[in-house]
């Protein structure tokens, strides 16, 4: 690590902490998930921050200027992410407030009392609603760095076809043509985007994006936020492959989401809702292919067998006919 990314690190924790508190900062490279950042906790006795590295780009990285423009706007509307200390795009860095190691998912996995897990979700659903609701006041989309709405051409590009292409054709050796299912995914996509009340979307709102700390769950990974349903971010929550919540549970929760939103028609919500997460599904399952192939990240795959079977479940409940889609999917599950 350079010299000049050591004097930001020691400007960091005068800005937080200070100054006298935090003489031989210890640098901790920590494990990354699914993204090609680099991530490390920063520790000087009882103090620590956390730092994302980009690493240096030629255009003062979009994704952490995003980061940086959504977390301010977040935090102006009381959903709790992380506290920007300092930043340098040029750098690629991003010095933060560290929320701990404890997942919403770790938490789960953990608590066998179901009413403990539906309370944690209760908070999260709540920081959802007033996420979506209330995110797109004041929301320059020239922030969203890629994508400003989820519209058809995302959904169809960004889901559908990363289906099809890392999952489908290069994980599952099933050799299929887009142009083979397109007249489906079109229909999909056409009744998913029929009653949509945008929102501000944080377009990945799954368990490993949401920390516990002092008991309350805070978001993270929020750069890729945009306008969209806030049924897509309760989809990718309740169907989330890391943790695999009853249907009662989940039956629970989507009424305490719908309960919230009085401007919502219960109809078109949950219509809205079970499509949302045939796209999440399928969005999942091209991820966890393209990560464990490509990126050599196979601890990947061992989400992969949930993530078939939800979407089994999910696509069987649809009130239109997909007969090629369907068969395509009885092939993976034989």
């Amino acid at each position: 690590m350079n010299n000049n990314i050591k004097e930001k690190i020691k400007n960091a924790f005068e800005i937080a902490f200070s100054k006298a508190q935090n003489d031989n900062i210890e640098i901790i490279k920590l494990k990354g998930d699914g993204s090609t950042r680099n991530w490390y906790r920063l520790k000087s006795k009882n103090n620590s921050l956390i730092m994302v590295d980009h690493g240096i780009t030629k255009d003062n990285c979009p994704e952490l200027n995003s980061f940086i423009k959504i977390a301010s706007h977040l935090e102006n509307i009381n959903i709790p992410v992380p506290k920007i200390y300092l930043y340098d795009l040029y750098y690629g860095i991003a010095i933060l407030e560290d929320f701990g190691d404890l997942h919403l998912q770790s938490l789960i996995l953990k608590n066998k009392k179901q009413d403990e897990i539906i309370k944690y979700y209760y908070m999260v659903i709540d920081i959802l609603v007033n996420m979506s609701t209330k995110g797109l006041v004041g929301f320059d989309y020239s922030w969203a760095y890629q994508s400003t709405h989820y519209d058809k051409d995302l959904i169809i590009e960004k889901e559908y076809k990363y289906f099809v292409d890392a999952f489908l054709n290069i994980y599952s050796g099933i050799q299929i043509n887009f142009s083979d299912l397109e007249d489906e995914f079109l229909l999909i996509a056409d009744i998913t985007l029929e009653n949509v009340i945008y929102g501000l979307m944080h377009r990945d709102f799954q368990s490993r994006n949401i920390m516990i700390s002092n008991n309350l769950p805070k978001i993270i990974d929020f750069q890729a936020a945009r306008s969209g349903p806030i049924e897509y971010d309760l989809a990718s929550l309740l169907i989330d492959p890391y943790v695999t919540l009853n249907n009662e549970i989940c039956e629970k929760l989507l009424q305490y989401c719908f309960d919230k939103l009085s401007d919502r028609n219960k109809i078109d919500f949950y219509k809205t809702y079970k499509y949302c997460a045939i796209n999440r599904n399928m969005q999942a399952l091209g991820a966890f292919a393209y990560l464990s192939i490509k990126l050599k990240k196979k601890y990947f795959e061992t989400y992969i067998p949930q993530a078939i079977k939800t979407l089994n479940a999910n696509i069987n409940i649809l009130d239109i006919n997909l007969p090629k889609l369907k068969k395509i999917i009885g092939k993976i599950n034989s």
